[in-house]
């Protein structure tokens, strides 16, 4: 995946299981030959400090998925019908997602409060 480097797109949830989340179709063509098995995903503003291991998967139609292990990226983000997520690849089979809840408004975590405090602090 090569040459994608800050390719960027977006999904919305729209699927009640979060077994799996497709990927556009227009992606999954750029990649011909060279497909994933594997990525790993990252919330914007994380860093390194937590990734996460999801499978791709391709059906037969040649829709690419965020298979096994994108359940778990899921449940622990709260990631719920009508959320929109956008993704940026930034190289090395590795997307840094950003997440936006019903509202439009961006979702934030602990550690995105954490990340502010800390940074707060250190400019006095």
């Amino acid at each position: 995946m090569a040459g994608f480097e800050g390719f960027k797109f977006f999904e919305i949830v729209i699927e009640k299981s979060c077994s799996r989340q497709r990927l556009p179709d227009k992606f999954a063509k750029m990649l011909a030959g060279r497909e994933p098995h594997k990525v790993k995903l990252r919330e914007v503003g994380s860093g390194l400090r937590r990734l996460w291991d999801v499978l791709v998967v391709f059906d037969g139609e040649g829709h690419m998925y965020l298979g096994p292990a994108w359940d778990h990226f899921a449940r622990a983000h709260e990631l719920q019908l009508g959320h929109f997520l956008v993704f940026r690849y930034d190289g090395d089979a590795m997307f840094t997602v950003k997440m936006f809840d019903n509202t439009m408004c961006h979702m934030y975590y602990q550690h995105d409060h954490d990340a502010t405090k800390q940074w707060e602090q250190q400019r006095g």
